[in-house]
């Protein structure tokens, strides 16, 4: 590393050290105000529904609103994928997967409804068209709000017990069980 470099690598490290310093009493308020399941199905939205908390954390509300909408689409479709459709790589629209999967049963009311306050405004965060800029602290609460409906749903579709050291899903056929009884899993350590 030249010295410029390794002099800017300094100055940057410095500064986020910094940084992290300042907030560290704010992002561990909004950490300890998370509820959230510490092991979820290794997949595709195991790391970004991780990332949602950490975005909120660090006081990236914009951010943290428009992955946890993203990750409710995912977990819209996984669960669309293996109650109706048993193709793994078909896509269907997410209003349409949400309507087919509450007539059939599969989502209550009160699961869809937690769905749709989160799918509330998807557009305005997806395509950065807020009319009137927020307050952060509207920002906050919402991404808040948003995040602990993300928990409540990830909770009904992957809630579990521990037994014998050995997760139990409630609903194993949202778990990828292997034929052994084993599954991959995301373990949010830490958060």
């Amino acid at each position: 590393m030249s010295d410029s470099n390794k002099d800017r690598h300094d100055y940057l490290k410095k500064s986020i050290q910094d940084e992290v310093l300042r907030t560290l009493d704010d992002r561990a308020c909004r950490l300890a105000q998370v509820d959230r399941l510490g092991i979820v199905p290794y997949g595709v939205f195991g790391a970004p529904s991780a990332e949602c908390i950490e975005l909120y954390r660090d006081g990236h509300y914009y951010g943290c609103i428009s992955l946890v909408q993203a990750v409710t689409e995912a977990i819209v479709r996984h669960v669309w994928q293996v109650k109706l459709c048993k193709k793994k790589n078909a896509g269907g629209e997410f209003d349409s997967n949400l309507t087919s999967l509450h007539k059939k049963g599969f989502i209550s009311d009160e699961v869809k409804t937690t769905i749709a306050e989160i799918w509330e405004d998807r557009n305005t965060f997806h395509h950065l068209t807020l009319s009137l800029s927020k307050e952060m602290r509207d920002l906050e609460q919402l991404a808040a709000e948003k995040l602990r409906f993300l928990s409540e749903v990830e909770k009904h579709f992957f809630g579990y017990d521990m037994k014998d050291g050995l997760v139990k899903p409630h609903q194993p056929e949202f778990w990828n069980i292997q034929p052994d009884g084993s599954t991959l899993v995301y373990v949010r350590g830490g958060l």
